[in-house]
């Protein structure tokens, strides 16, 4: 007589119970490797152009000059538009300024304002090159906003981001597809810029990295277009790189537990599956490995890689071909239930392929 708690599941197909014993020996391997601040720090450097495991003070340089040419380039060749839009911006910075600076701080920030004012030609526009000496390297205003006077510093990068701005509406084709990249990457650069001076091996704080990226991005709790991966990078480290405060106490032995308690159910399915044998004696013999096993896939440096590239390039959802065509027939003339279930049949068929 056939073995009735061996038909409660359809057996699986042997490709997959390969894989599973590989994901097995895959974290058996890296049962005391935590996931490495190189995953982190790897994707990181490519939200501004780089890809390197440590970001150090020669990748900062590299990724700058390369940034800083694609910027140079771009607004030293092309002539601003001004529209409502700068005047707009222009007055907003200075009203702010105005209300919250004493009158030290503001003389700074209406030199720069006045500077800008200035470089307008007949038509509203200004030259390319006038722009270049306006923003460039060593110019008044980008010495304004490196400003160790935080109200300065901000009033000043207003000014910039509102001329920038302006520019980017001007542009068309080519220029403006790299001109939008290249700003981007640079901000990105900048909100990792104060992580590279605190590391001392070139790693970056997943603690440190989301409170930056909410520090730069002011508007992050409202951005619903997903498109800046450095905001869901900071929140994949925060939630799955950064360490318990307390060192393996109550949070990790509390996770430890759950896998122990899962384990034992899946070993003793398995073990009353596959080898026949009493499911409590299954359990017993695999409860530990199991427990252990699934600890280290929190701690796993492959399974935590494949989490951050899946989540920063997330897969199209899957379609099944068959379903979506009898949705869309009139109902008198939709398949009978009887004619899809031979397709929609687990591997095996509905009955384990007895």
């Amino acid at each position: 007589m056939k073995n009735s708690s061996c038909r409660l599941w359809p057996r699986p197909p042997a490709k997959n119970l390969l894989r599973s014993f590989a994901l097995i020996l895959l974290l058996a391997i890296e049962s005391c490797a935590p996931a490495p601040p190189e995953v982190l720090t790897i994707r990181g450097s490519n939200t501004f152009g780089e890809d390197s495991p440590a970001i150090t003070q020669q990748v900062m340089d590299k990724a700058k000059k390369r940034i800083g040419e694609v910027l140079n380039r771009i607004e030293s060749t092309n002539d601003i538009k001004l529209d409502k839009k700068f005047i707009n911006d222009l007055a907003e910075a200075e009203t702010l300024a105005q209300s919250v600076m004493v009158d030290s701080e503001y003389a700074v920030v209406k030199r720069q304002l006045d500077n800008a004012i200035h470089q307008v030609r007949p038509g509203d526009t200004i030259s390319g090159k006038a722009f270049a000496d306006l923003m460039h390297r060593g110019s008044p205003l980008e010495r304004a906003t490196e400003s160790t006077n935080p109200n300065i510093a901000f009033s000043a990068q207003q000014i910039e981001d509102a001329l920038r701005d302006a520019l980017q509406r001007s542009l068309s084709g080519d220029d403006l597809v790299n001109y939008r990249a290249a700003r981007f990457q640079y901000k990105n650069m900048k909100t990792i810029e104060p992580l590279v001076n605190k590391s001392p091996d070139g790693n970056i704080s997943p603690a440190l990295l989301n409170e930056r990226v909410t520090s730069s991005f002011p508007d992050r709790a409202y951005d619903t277009s997903g498109k800046n991966k450095l905001d869901r990078l900071a929140k994949i480290g925060q939630a799955f790189l950064k360490e318990p405060p307390s060192s393996m106490t109550s949070e990790r032995s509390a996770t430890m537990n759950v896998l122990k308690a899962a384990g034992e159910i899946a070993a003793a399915t398995a073990a009353g599956h596959f080898l026949g044998i009493p499911a409590a004696a299954g359990s017993a013999a695999m409860t530990l490995g199991l427990g252990r096993l699934g600890g280290n896939a929190l701690r796993s440096p492959t399974l935590t890689q494949m989490y951050i590239d899946r989540a920063l390039n997330p897969r199209p959802p899957r379609t099944n071909a068959l379903l979506d065509y009898a949705r869309q027939l009139p109902p008198s003339t939709a398949p009978a239930p009887t004619a899809l279930a031979p397709a929609l049949a687990p591997p095996g068929g509905w009955n384990g392929g007895a």
